[in-house]
Parts: C-alpha cells; structure tokens; sequence
C-alpha cells in the first residue's frame, strides 16, 4: 500500500491493529463501484490467525460497536483494507465498507475487540490529513540530527551580498549573534499544518555552531 506513514502512533495491544488509513481518497484505490472512497487498512502482527467476527471500527468514541466485522480470519502477517466509504457493506465474501466515512479534518478513530478492549485507537483525534496521502503506524527508528538546543550562529541580511557562501563549511562568521537553537523549524505535530503555506516573515540566515 503506497502512503506516507505518520510519527503519530496508536495506543497498541495484542491482535489486529490499524496499521494505516486514508481520510481524504482522491483518485487512489477504487472500490469494486469504481468509486474511491476513504479506507482504514487493518493489521495482525501475531503469530497466528486471528477471526475478526466481532471486532468492530468506529469513528465515535461514545460508540464503539458502530461498524461490525464479519467473519474473516486474517492470517500473521496479513493485511485487510475495509472502505470508509458509508455504504455499509460487511459480508466476508465482498469488500468491505463501513457505515461512516473518515473526516479529513481531523476526528476520532478505533478498532474495538469483541470483548470492548480498545485495540487501537487515534485519541482524541488524527491530525488534519493532506489529499492523497495516508497515514499511519511508524516503526522506523527516530534519529536526532540536529538537537532543539545545538548552539548556532544567527545573521539577519541587509541584502544578497552573502550569496550562498554561508552555507559552506569554514565561512567566518565569528561576529554573527550565537545563541542555542531552534530556528527555522517546529517541534510540535500541532503546528506543522499551519505553517506549510502560509508566510512567516523575512528570512534568516542561521548556521548550525558545530
């Protein structure tokens, strides 16, 4: 399944998981009408089969039995894609839909065993999602590049005589302002949407102090 997978993780427990989801479908996978809907992609990472009679999605934390599985085992290792579509279809020899469609804007989502267990759940809500991009359960190990407090040296131009000679290594900037950073980034998963196309003011030229 081709997507792009978030640093926003699930609560995780044992069995099935929501290993992914696509809240805003703009030509991608199409449903057996031709139509592309939405879709949560479903995933067991234990050893052996699990049936998910039973199991249900939803998108309402105040119902958790909203949409319910039918009997389909899904092996170790195996995926399943359900539609987000609201066409409420749940026979095991068909795909899959769900009797409710996800909100691009951002909203709750969960995947409940038959006991009520809350399996895997985005709480209180996933971030606001971007058109044709999926979202979901990272394993990638986290690598610091560059620490919030690396110590940097900051310069504000007066004009384009620098050209691009600061950004190369052994460029003299002993009298520029040192301080430690961040500058020109955001730490917050909060504030990344907000910022991406809009302006944020002139531009700073700051070099890492390493």
């Amino acid at each position: 399944m081709l997507g792009v997978l978030g640093l926003l993780t699930p609560e995780l427990a044992a069995g099935p998981v929501i290993s992914e989801f696509l809240a805003s479908n703009r030509g991608g996978l199409k449903d057996e009408d031709g139509d592309t809907p939405d879709w949560i992609e479903l995933y067991n990472p234990d050893p052996t089969p699990v049936n998910l009679e039973g199991w249900t999605l939803t998108d309402l934390a105040t119902n958790p039995v909203q949409w319910r599985l039918p009997a389909i085992p899904l092996v170790p290792g195996g995926f399943l894609v359900v539609f987000a579509s609201g066409k409420n279809r749940a026979t095991a020899d068909g795909p899959l839909h769900t009797n409710f469609r996800l909100d691009a804007g951002g909203e709750y989502l969960a995947l409940v065993a038959p006991d009520g267990r809350v399996a895997a759940e985005f709480a209180p809500t996933y971030r606001p999602q971007y058109p044709g991009v999926s979202f979901g359960v990272s394993d990638a190990t986290s690598v610091t590049v560059l620490p919030p407090d690396a110590p940097v040296r900051v310069s504000v131009p007066t004009n384009d005589s620098l050209g691009d000679r600061w950004r190369m290594p052994g460029f003299p900037d002993a009298d520029w302002a040192s301080g430690t950073g961040g500058i020109g980034y955001e730490t917050a998963p909060a504030d990344y949407a907000g910022l991406l196309g809009t302006d944020v003011g002139p531009a700073m030229s700051g070099r890492n102090g390493s």
